[in-house]
């Protein structure tokens, strides 16, 4: 989830001042974590809250499958590898 979160501020960071990309970015971070399925551009956004297994840590249950780790690790390579990509497009657009 940190790769995530991180990519996501480095690309916001090119196009916002620094006040917006923290708030957008603490916004998604909270937002998708607590209203999840209620937010209103859930379906748009990347679910960061797929990440989240504490509650499945703290309440004992069974261990986490590898293919369903390896799902995970997949779409968090996936979605930093598309914030980095548009990060680096938008640093390359910039004149030095």
């Amino acid at each position: 989830m940190l790769s995530f979160f991180a990519s996501l501020s480095i690309l916001l960071s090119l196009y916002l001042s620094i006040a917006a990309n923290v708030g957008i970015t603490t916004i998604l971070y909270f937002a998708t974590g607590w209203f999840g399925v209620n937010f209103p551009a859930y379906i748009f956004l990347p679910h960061p809250e797929l990440f989240d297994i504490k509650e499945k840590i703290i309440h004992t249950w069974d261990l986490i499958p590898a293919w369903a780790m390896s799902f995970l690790v997949i779409y968090a390579c996936i979605y930093t590898v598309i914030f980095i990509s548009g990060a680096y497009a938008g640093f390359k657009r910039r004149n030095l």
